[in-house]
């Protein structure tokens, strides 16, 4: 998909350059002439990155800047102000206002497509982090029983601040200045050969990296390169410090992973702003990550009892089958029913019948192998599917798990209260190349069937 590119400018001639630049790399491009149609188009078109001039008439770049990110509708779209050469003092009040990154006039072709490219697929990375997190939490959401609740954590503010950064630099006053202009907002330390940033990298959790081109012990892009090579650092942010002859160098950092670089000499409030961006969508990026893995772990989890769901289970069922196929072993089901469920239920209150099934659970994970795959099926349901145990051995162990249940009482309260549960138990065996999970469940549930008409509280197997 074409990067979206909304370019702003008073000046006619500056966005027909712009304009040309950008179409030639094949970016969807749209140029306006001011700050509040710029507001407006960007709340109502989709735009991934705003080049946006900083003196306009009305809302200048400062302004439009600060509103597009103070704004919900607008506020992740990536911000490039464009500022005269040499002006320190705005490239800094730019990036306090929210922008993403600057660029001095005149602008160079290859640093303006480069910061773009690198911008708009760091911005790609969090809206596919955003979008698997909100679709598992819809999947969640959808397989949830009646009764749960599920609330979205509230966005708590994060200045970039406060983060935990490691410097590898081995010219003792490039690496002094970068402590200086760091130091006082982030935790600092500095190491000055390859040996040392990769054992420091691998010890401990960093918010960001900065690499400096002047690295004489060895190649600073090939430290890149190898840094970025696990996936675990891949998004790890990379600033990289170099000197106005390193351009190209600097291009080739955000091939190797680079999110960002510095030009010396820098100013060291520049350096300082910059971070906190790098460490703010650091956090952002890690916290969404951890929304899907818990998301995900949770859409497959029974809340109640802890063992995996039913969409658990049909997913695992065909892998387990064709390791079973591929590899010529055996593969049991056992079904368990709890008898009398709702008799529990009516006569003692769903809290003691919640407080029975997590015991139950209990127990079938004690008598469980760790190869085996506990499920809660459903309600008062569970099943069990027994790798590399053929019919004899799972009837054996279904029974094992039914004279447990039976024999030791339940507590019920916090007073010793008890009650006595039973439990009736259907198994089958994988019967080869013509069998199916299906075929194989609705065995053991025909077996349970045949369990409980029988007066409960005993295994029955149906081979066939």
């Amino acid at each position: 998909m074409s990067i979206r590119v909304l370019a702003v400018d008073d000046l006619q001639a500056n966005l027909k350059l712009l304009s040309a630049r950008l179409t030639a790399e094949y970016y969807t491009v749209k140029t306006l002439s001011a700050g509040l149609d710029t507001l407006e188009y960007c709340r109502n078109n989709p735009i991934d990155v705003v080049l946006l001039d900083i003196v306009m008439p009305g809302l200048d770049g400062f302004e439009t800047c600060r509103a597009l990110k103070s704004d919900p509708l607008t506020r992740d779209i990536l911000i490039i102000l464009l500022t005269a050469l040499q002006d320190e003092a705005s490239r800094i009040k730019g990036l306090n206002a929210g922008a993403d990154d600057f660029l001095s006039k005149p602008v160079n072709d290859v640093a303006l497509i480069s910061r773009i490219r690198n911008l708009a697929s760091q911005k790609q990375t969090l809206e596919d982090m955003r979008t698997h997190s909100m679709n598992a939490f819809r999947k969640d959401a959808d397989a949830a029983s009646e009764g749960d609740n599920f609330d979205e954590a509230d966005e708590s503010h994060d200045d970039g601040r406060n983060g935990q950064v490691l410097v590898f630099d081995d010219d003792q006053t490039s690496a002094d200045k970068i402590f200086r202009s760091l130091s006082f907002e982030q935790g600092i330390k500095t190491v000055s050969t390859e040996e040392a940033a990769m054992a420091a990298i691998s010890s401990s959790d960093w918010d960001a990296v900065v690499v400096s081109l002047g690295v004489s012990s060895s190649d600073p892009l090939s430290f890149l390169s190898k840094l970025k090579a696990p996936l675990e650092y891949r998004h790890l942010p990379t600033l990289v410090v170099g000197k106005p002859e390193d351009e190209k160098r600097l291009q080739r950092s955000f091939d190797l992973g680079a999110t960002n670089y510095v030009i010396a000499p820098y100013p060291e409030r520049e350096l300082a702003a910059r971070m906190r961006r790098e460490v703010y969508r650091h956090r952002m990026l890690r916290e969404l990550r951890l929304e899907v893995e818990n998301t995900l772990e949770l859409a497959v989890i029974d809340p109640l009892t802890g063992l995996q769901n039913r969409r658990f289970l049909e997913r695992q069922m065909s892998t387990l089958i064709d390791q079973s196929l591929r590899y010529k072993r055996d593969l049991s089901v056992m079904i368990m029913d709890i008898d009398k469920f709702k008799s529990i239920n009516d006569v003692h209150g769903h809290a003691v019948g919640d407080v029975v099934l997590k015991e139950i659970s209990h127990r079938i994970r004690r008598s469980l192998r760790g190869s085996d795959l506990a499920c809660r099926f459903g309600g008062e349901e569970f099943v069990c599917v027994l790798a590399e145990t053929e019919l004899d051995v799972a009837f054996l162990a279904a029974e094992r798990l039914r004279k447990e249940i039976e024999s030791v009482p339940f507590i019920i309260n916090d007073d010793g209260s008890q009650i006595t549960v039973t439990a009736s138990f259907g198994i089958t065996q994988y019967k080869g190349r013509k069998d199916s999970a299906d075929s194989m469940l609705k065995r053991a549930d025909e077996a349970l069937y045949r369990a409980k008409e029988a007066g409960r509280n005993q295994v029955i197997s149906k081979a066939a």
